[in-house]
C-alpha cells in the first residue's frame, strides 16, 4: 500500500476509508499495477470492480459512476434527480460507493495516456493490458477488503465500457470463478478485428484520393440520414431507432452528385468512402475464436462521424486511426516512429493474430462463470462508430448458440441513439441495481427502461432487448409508456 486515508461524510459519500497501492511486477522491465481500493464504512457486504478505458494508463478510483449511468449527482438539480428517480425505480445518480459497495480499479498496469501503446515494450505490462491486471487486482482487492472487514465478500461485479467493456467479458470467460456478475457496454473485445476494420475506415477516409468527407459533407450525411430514416420507428425525434428499416432506405449512393452537380451531395470517391462504413468488412484473416468480419459500421444509420471517424480539419488523427497506429507501433512492429500513411496489417499477419490471441475476449466457454449461476448483461449503441452493433450482436448471438437456455445468464440490449458514451439519446440506466437483484433473487431485468437528455428535455425509452426497438405507439413521447418494443 502507498496510501491510506479516512475520508470523512460529505455531500457524495458516506464516511470511507480509500487506499491506494500497486502490486509489483514479476519482470524487472514491467511498471507496477496502480490501484485504488474504497472501503465504506456502512458495507453492504458487496464490491464493484471498474473497468478502463482504451489503452488504460490511468487508475481507475472507483469514485465515478458506473458507465451508462449518470448525471453525477453534483451535477443535477434536485428536479432532475427528482425525475430520474421516478424514471428508474432507483436514484441512477447515487454511486456505487455512496450505495456501500465496495469499489475498485487500476492502470492496468502501466502508467500513460489512453493513447499511448509503448507500455508494450513490456511482455508482461502487455499481458496485464490484455487481461491478466483484472485477476491480479481482483485478488488484492479481495484480500484487503477481507483484513478490513473480517470476512470476504458476499458479491464482487465487474462493470466496464470499450476497454472495460473487454475486461468485464474477461472477467466471465477466464476468471469467472471469481465473479458474480459482469455489466459489458459496447465491448472492445475484438480488438484484432476493430483495428483491421478502423485501418480500412482510415485508409477509406485519408489515404485515398477525394475520399476525405469535410464539415459540410458530414452534416449532409446527418441530416439526409434523419430525412429518410427518422419517422420509420413511429416519431421524428432526431432518433434512428429502426435501424434495419433505415438500412433498407437509405445508401451512401443516395448522395451521389448527379452530373453537373456539386453542392448538396457527394463525390464518387467520397461515396465509395461512406460505402466504407456500411459494409460488413471481411478480414484479410481470421482472429481469435474464428472472427473473420466486423462490422457494418453505423454511417448512414445514424452513427456519430464526427471526431470519431471524421476531423474537422482533414487530419487524419482520431480515435480510430490512433489507436490502429499506436498497435501498430508497439504491439506489431516495435517501431514506435511508424507512420499511419506506412501502415500495412495485411502483411502483419501474424503479430496481428498473436495480438488478437491475447487481447480479444470473444470466447463463449463461461464454465466456471456459469457453476455459480453468473449473470452477464450487454450493452450496446447504435450509432458506435467505434465499437459497431453488429460485433456485440455477434457475440451474444453466438452465446445464445452455444448454451442451451442461454437467457438463464444473459440479456442484451441495444439503445438506439447511443453512441460509445455519447450521442444523441446518451442514455442513463441503473444496470448494477438490475444485475445486483438478478444476482440476489434470480429476477431478471423486466421492462427496463432508460432516459437521457434531448435537446434540453428529459425522455425516456424502454430498452429493448435484441432484436427488439422502442417503435412509438402514441402518447407523450417523453414517457417509455409511449414505446412498444417491436421487430420491424
Amino acid at each position: 500500500m502507498t496510501g491510506a486515508a479516512h475520508v470523512a461524510d460529505s455531500r457524495e459519500f458516506p464516511p470511507y476509508c480509500q487506499i491506494t497501492g500497486e502490486i509489483l511486477p514479476i519482470t524487472s522491465d514491467a511498471p507496477p499495477i496502480l490501484f485504488q481500493i474504497n472501503l465504506p464504512d456502512n458495507w453492504n457486504g458487496k464490491a464493484v470492480q471498474m473497468g478502463g478505458g482504451g489503452l488504460n494508463g490511468t487508475v481507475v478510483t472507483g469514485l465515478d459512476n458506473i458507465v451508462g449511468t449518470g448525471p453525477a449527482a453534483d451535477e443535477v438539480t434536485e428536479a432532475t434527480t427528482g425525475a430520474q428517480t421516478a424514471i428508474t425505480g432507483a436514484d441512477a445518480t447515487v454511486k456505487p460507493l455512496a450505495r456501500g459497495y465496495v469499489t475498485f480499479g487500476s492502470d492496468s498496469g502501466h502508467q500513460g495516456n489512453t493513447f499511448d501503446g509503448s507500455f508494450a515494450s513490456s511482455d508482461e505490462a502487455r499481458r496485464n493490458y490484455a487481461g491478466e491486471a483484472v485477476k491480479k487486482l481482483r485478488d488484492v482487492a479481495g484480500t484487503i477488503l477481507s483484513e478490513a472487514y473480517g470476512r470476504a465478500a458476499e458479491r464482487v461485479y465487474y462493470i466496464g465500457g470499450s476497454k472495460g467493456g473487454q475486461e468485464a467479458l474477461v472477467a466471465a470467460q477466464r476468471y469467472g470463478a471469481d465473479f458474480d456478475g459482469v455489466v459489458s457496454y459496447y465491448p472492445a473485445k475484438d480488438n484484432g478485428a476493430l483495428i483491421l476494420g478502423w485501418w480500412e475506415l482510415t485508409q477509406a477516409a485519408y489515404f485515398s484520393d477525394g475520399g476525405y468527407l469535410p464539415p459540410e459533407a458530414q452534416q449532409l450525411v446527418h441530416d439526409r440520414t434523419l430525412a429518410a430514416c427518422d419517422a420509420l420507428d413511429g416519431i421524428k425525434d432526431g432518433v434512428v431507432a429502426n435501424v434495419s428499416a433505415c438500412e433498407a432506405s437509405f445508401a451512401p449512393h443516395d448522395l451521389l452528385c448527379n452530373e453537373g452537380k456539386t453542392a448538396g451531395c457527394l463525390s464518387p470517391a467520397q461515396v465509395a468512402t461512406l460505402q466504407r462504413g456500411t459494409e460488413r468488412l471481411t478480414l484479410p484473416y481470421e482472429m481469435a475464436n474464428g472472427i473473420s468480419r466486423i462490422g457494418p459500421f453505423p454511417a448512414t444509420t445514424g452513427g456519430d462521424l464526427t471526431g470519431l471517424w471524421f476531423t474537422e480539419d482533414g487530419s487524419p488523427l482520431t480515435p480510430q486511426s490512433l489507436f490502429v497506429r499506436e498497435i501498430a507501433r508497439h504491439f506489431l512492429t516495435g517501431n514506435p516512429d511508424l507512420e499511419l500513411a506506412n501502415i500495412d496489417l495485411e502483411s502483419l499477419r501474424k503479430p496481428m493474430q498473436a495480438y488478437a490471441n491475447g487481447t480479444d475476449a470473444t470466447s463463449t466457454d463461461l464454465s466456471d462463470f456459469l457453476a455459480h449461476d453468473g449473470k452477464m448483461i450487454l450493452v450496446q449503441g447504435t450509432t458506435d462508430m467505434l465499437v459497431p452493433e453488429p460485433a456485440t450482436t455477434d457475440y451474444a448471438l453466438r452465446l445464445q448458440a452455444s448454451h442451451d437456455g442461454a437467457r438463464a445468464f444473459l440479456r442484451y440490449y441495444v439503445q438506439p441513439g447511443y453512441g460509445h458514451g455519447m450521442g444523441v439519446y446518451n442514455m442513463n440506466w441503473d444496470s448494477l441495481a438490475a444485475l445486483d437483484a438478478w444476482v440476489e433473487t434470480g429476477t431478471a431485468p423486466v421492462d427496463p427502461v432508460s432516459n437521457a437528455v434531448v435537446a434540453g428535455a428529459l425522455r425516456e425509452m424502454p430498452l429493448c432487448e435484441y432484436p427488439a426497438f422502442p417503435r412509438f405507439a402514441g402518447g407523450d413521447p417523453a414517457q417509455a409508456g409511449s414505446f412498444a418494443c417491436a421487430l420491424r
